[in-house]
């Protein structure tokens, strides 16, 4: 989905903003590529981030548009650090966003009409702060009750409620 991310970005074609794209791959030879084929401006690639703090403190919108991803553990982390969430029904984790009103959840189907959805949410959270800023608030309250430990007991239970 980043080329959709990078597509949105173009159109926007803002002076006064940074993209930051995060990750391993985010310095590869192909994000290189998309960036220059997608013509978006105003792009930072920080690949891996050893420290999730740096990355999440440097941002005030988190973007995952993914295709298919099982959870996407991202789109909670940038919850717990209070940032509005951008993502699709192709993430797992778009039921936490989409059912609390943490962020803005972008339709998995008609792929070909993300980049300006993307770019509307963005722009969105651009010139309406006060919605970032409750949405950021939103899913840092939210992503308390998914912490490990939570998470883990939850487990437990399920199990002993299969196996019992």
């Amino acid at each position: 989905g980043v080329v959709y991310l990078l597509q949105a970005w173009a159109k926007l074609n803002w002076n006064d903003a940074v993209l930051v794209l995060g990750g391993r791959d985010s310095q590869s030879p192909f994000v290189e590529h998309l960036i220059r084929v997608t013509g978006a401006r105003n792009v930072v690639c920080t690949g891996w981030v050893k420290d999730v703090s740096d990355f999440y403190n440097q941002i005030s919108v988190y973007v995952q548009p993914s295709v298919t991803e099982g959870f996407g553990i991202e789109v909670l982390e940038a919850m717990a650090y209070g940032r509005a969430v951008v993502t699709t029904h192709g993430t797992g984790s778009a039921d936490l966003v989409w059912d609390t009103g943490a962020g803005i959840v972008i339709d998995k189907g008609a792929t070909d009409r993300w980049p300006n959805w993307l770019a509307g949410a963005i722009d969105n959270y651009k010139h309406r702060p006060d919605i970032c800023a409750l949405n950021g608030q939103r899913g840092r309250e939210i992503a308390v009750d998914y912490t490990w430990d939570k998470i883990r007991a939850r487990y437990q239970e399920l199990w002993k409620g299969l196996l019992a």
